[in-house]
């Protein structure tokens, strides 16, 4: 829900799996999403049952800012990894993080005033990479993007 409506933050989504898989997930699901909050079960439902426009508006949105960041990052010499079902680009900082990118993120942050996530929030194979969200302001995401090191 987060992605294809916008729904960012509610956490509530539905899993579609091969036959049988579904009693296995059963006991992730239920610690992952049992008793989401009225609100978010009310969003969801609007937006199933709603007009379905804004799937196409959100899909070229995120497209827009993935090749405009790739193209800076591209230009910067910073390998990346483009986006593949979600929108976030993942960058390799390593150049400059000197082996702690969760350090330097919060150092980026304080000194450029730009947020991205470091890559070991999602495990230790994430270390040197950033998690950068293509789901804003295009101008914004530019200027963010802009503010990277250029790898030289």
């Amino acid at each position: 829900m987060s992605k294809t409506y916008g729904l960012t933050g509610l956490r509530i989504g539905a899993l579609i799996c091969p036959p049988g898989l579904e009693r296995k997930m059963n006991n992730v699901m239920e610690a992952i999403v049992s008793c989401v909050a009225s609100p978010s079960q009310y969003a969801a439902v609007a937006a199933l049952t709603g007009p379905q426009d804004y799937v196409d508006t959100a899909r070229e949105h995120y497209r827009s800012n993935r090749d405009a960041a790739s193209a800076v990052l591209a230009q910067k010499g910073i390998p990346f990894l483009g986006a593949q079902g979600a929108f976030y680009l993942w960058a390799d900082v390593s150049h400059v993080s000197g082996g702690d990118v969760r350090a330097w993120v919060r150092t980026f942050l304080a000194d450029a005033g730009v947020a991205v996530a470091p890559g070991t929030a999602f495990g230790s194979i994430g270390e040197g990479w950033i998690r950068i969200a293509l789901c804003g302001d295009q101008q914004q995401l530019l200027d963010g993007v802009g503010r990277l090191p250029a790898r030289t």
